[in-house]
């Protein structure tokens, strides 16, 4: 109890209290946040929530919990959640070349590689106090810097009219867990008063 402080790997874990399972490394953790870097974007991944309960050493379920990219208090952009399972796999990259860890020369420690993926359910996407987008359960990248919407643009002008343009993550939006490695799907929806509606999908692969 009292200011908690656990690390596992690249992952940082703050707590008021945690009853923990070292040998089995599974436990509850109360008012918890949980750090972890993500390469794709500058910062961290911060999961917050009233209880996490760790049921195993890279997974965790955590309960009315948001997640967001914001270290400040109360951020300005976060998906908040009734319920989230969390997969953050941690591993040493590997030099193909010589089969042995690569080492980061800032610090001399091993680089680690992340899986995150989560499925939630109960969601909502919030800018600032105002929740903008609801959707019943979604599985996700947390690699991606996104949530649900990758882009929303507001326009005018005499040709279009009032403009709503908007790109989503098909993948997140089905529950797709786990997409084909090398693929991207994306939905766009937009509305034009001048000319009506607007949809259409593309799909990248690199394989």
């Amino acid at each position: 109890e009292g200011n908690i402080v656990f690390r596992q790997g690249e992952r940082t874990i703050y707590a008021d209290r945690m009853y923990y399972d070292v040998p089995n490394r599974v436990g509850t953790v109360l008012n918890a946040e949980i750090l972890t870097p993500v390469r794709n974007y500058a910062g961290l991944l911060r999961l917050h929530a009233d209880v996490v309960q760790q049921t195993a050493q890279d997974r965790f379920f955590a309960q009315n919990a948001f997640v967001t990219s914001s270290r400040i208090g109360e951020p300005s952009y976060r998906l908040q959640s009734g319920e989230i399972y969390l997969e953050d796999l941690q591993q040493p990259v590997i030099d193909p070349a010589t089969g042995q860890s690569v080492i980061d020369p800032m610090t001399g420690q091993p680089i680690i590689e992340h899986q995150r993926q989560a499925t939630a359910s109960n969601n909502f996407l919030f800018a600032g106090p105002v929740p903008i987008f609801y959707w019943p359960q979604i599985s996700m990248d947390l690699n991606d810097p996104t949530y649900y919407i990758r882009r929303a643009q507001f326009r005018n002008d005499n040709v279009f009219g009032t403009q709503v343009l908007t790109s989503w993550d098909v993948f997140q939006l089905l529950g797709i867990r786990h997409k084909p490695a090398g693929t991207d799907w994306g939905l766009s929806l937009d509305y034009l008063s001048e000319r009506g509606l607007g949809h259409g999908t593309v799909f990248r692969y690199a394989r």
